[in-house]
């Protein structure tokens, strides 16, 4: 398993965790197979890019953050950081 595919999986498997989402609601909000679900949280099947988009709905989560490098995160808090600015200089 290379380096990013791992990263992908660890987040998944995290976020399914704190939302403590069992694969079957996984699946029927992804609109995939429960087995399909399976197999890519377990990192025994590559999902296809349209998978990847209704895994990350399901989760509520972005497609950007469970397959980017950077760290999403720090990424969006200095989005709302620039936007929150932007609001003040308007208002």
């Amino acid at each position: 398993m290379n380096k990013d595919t791992a990263r992908f999986i660890d987040r998944i498997q995290k976020i399914k965790a704190s939302l403590r989402y069992n694969y079957t609601e996984i699946a029927k909000a992804s609109k995939l197979e429960v087995s399909l679900v399976k197999r890519i949280f377990n990192g025994h099947q590559e999902p296809k890019l349209s998978e990847v988009a209704g895994i990350a709905a399901a989760l509520g989560t972005t497609m950007n953050y469970l397959v980017n490098h950077e760290d999403t995160e720090y990424m969006l808090s200095k989005t709302r950081d620039i936007h929150s600015d932007c609001l003040k200089f308007q208002g």
